[in-house]
């Protein structure tokens, strides 16, 4: 006889707003409950949704409910005062409890306190290999976050796609990239929007090369001095027809579809989705060596733009295309195995 399947409790920031994790998660929840599991979900995003249970209306008897009408806990939190929580109640309520840790760049006490509840964990799964060294558990495991698009992209607000249209019926190339949120580290662009915008013109007046950009922010830019700061530098350089900065929800994977080069010019980075997630679709990916990236990423060196205008000309001048992985991968089943009860 077959054993039951385990319910789960997947616990974490979803959609909206899309991030790397967000996505993640909702991959996830969609692709286990195809296979039969009861999947129940605890949002930790700042935007509530219908029917989800939001940790921000703290209710605490919500939370319980939840919890408790579950086998299994798999903790996503990237907030390192979540992340604790959720672990010791799991455990403290004899459920199974799985973390995933997306990134970890903490020192001091804050370090101190992840490593002291992780122990609370069953199965403690990584996204970078380094992170493993820095928490120095000896118990854990390392899984890349990517899972495939499940169904259909959803369709692109008509601003892109009529952009996009328009770029193809010039024979410009097209290249991408994309923010959760506009925010600085190192006193930088974090996500480097400045560097894509001086890309593209550096492309066009000193190559020739007819290409064109869209860049997405997931997030409400409103008021955000480096999404005004960006616009204000496409207006200074008359780009307004080959750079499209769009603020909004969009499907980004269907956005990766309709491109020829995705680039993810971070100035510090975990297992990022957009570059494995054009991997898998066999689109060539430039991104900055700030950690190990997967194999088949086209690396620039961080923060430089002499740099990324070397490589992103190597790719469209000399057409250097990308290979899709193999798609009989089965994602999944590496979750499913975490969630085996004990």
């Amino acid at each position: 006889m077959e054993k039951p399947k385990p319910r789960l409790v997947l616990i974490g920031p979803f959609p909206e707003p899309a991030g790397g994790v967000s996505i993640h998660l909702a991959r996830l929840a969609s692709g286990l409950e195809t296979r039969g599991y009861t999947v129940r979900r605890i949002d930790e995003s700042p935007m509530r949704k219908r029917q989800v249970f939001n940790l921000r209306s703290l209710n605490l008897w919500a939370y319980l409910r939840t919890v408790l009408s579950c086998d299994v806990a798999h903790v996503q939190s990237c907030v390192t005062s979540l992340r604790c929580f959720h672990l010791f109640f799991c455990w403290l309520l004899r459920l199974k409890v799985v973390v995933t840790v997306h990134t970890l760049r903490l020192s001091g006490w804050k370090l101190w306190v992840n490593r002291l509840f992780l122990r609370f964990a069953d199965e403690i799964v990584l996204v970078d290999p380094n992170t493993d060294r820095v928490l120095a558990l000896g118990k854990s495991r390392v899984l890349p976050a990517f899972l495939p698009p499940v169904g259909p992209s959803s369709p692109l607000p008509m601003e892109v796609q009529r952009f996009i249209a328009r770029q193809r019926a010039q024979g410009r190339s097209l290249l991408c990239a994309n923010a959760s949120k506009l925010i600085a580290h190192d006193g930088h662009d974090l996500y480097g929007l400045d560097l894509c915008v001086d890309l593209v013109h550096s492309l066009i007046r000193d190559y020739g090369i007819p290409m064109s950009f869209v860049y997405i922010v997931a997030s409400d830019a409103s008021g955000n001095a480096l999404y005004e700061r960006a616009l204000h530098r496409i207006r200074e350089l008359s780009l307004e027809d080959h750079f499209l900065l769009f603020n909004g929800t969009v499907d980004f994977a269907a956005v990766i579809r309709l491109s020829d080069v995705v680039l993810r010019p971070t100035n510090t980075d975990a297992d990022a989705l957009t570059v494995r997630e054009a991997i898998y679709m066999g689109k060539p990916v430039i991104a900055s060596d700030v950690i190990g990236r997967p194999p088949g990423t086209i690396l620039f060196r961080n923060r430089s733009l002499p740099s990324l205008i070397e490589k992103t000309v190597e790719v469209l001048q000399r057409r250097r295309t990308g290979t899709p992985i193999c798609q009989e991968i089965d994602y999944l089943d590496p979750y499913v195995k975490l969630y085996q009860c004990r």
